[in-house]
């Protein structure tokens, strides 16, 4: 599920808002301030889920299928050492064998830096 795919299904949740609703989401999405974890989309959810538009357990529905269907999105909160070296350098590993760790037995040439 790409983000604009999940624009979609919360805009058509939206419509079952009453104009009044609709307007005053419309002015808490264009008044909100974004600071992660908050953002543009939990606020939505939210306030579908406060005026009984949605539940938690269609909240947690969305949730999953987005979830699975960016099953890297963990990565993007990695320090980049920590993706390259842990997760990049394994992940390569476990994709080709023919891929090593550097080190001195293999290359005899190799100095760490």
């Amino acid at each position: 599920m790409k983000l604009h795919e999940l624009k979609i299904i919360l805009e058509d949740y939206e419509n079952q808002l009453s104009k009044n609703l609709k307007k005053e989401l419309k002015n808490k999405l264009q008044l909100s301030v974004e600071a992660y974890p908050f953002n543009e989309y939990e606020l939505r959810l939210t306030f579908l889920q406060e005026h009984k538009i949605i539940s938690f357990a269609n909240y947690e529905e969305i949730r999953q299928k987005y979830i699975i269907a960016n099953k890297y999105l963990d990565l993007y909160g990695l320090a980049p050492r920590v993706f390259g070296q842990i997760w990049g350098e394994s992940n390569i590993r476990e994709k080709d064998s023919r891929f090593k760790k550097a080190h001195k037995t293999i290359d005899s040439e190799y100095k760490r830096i």
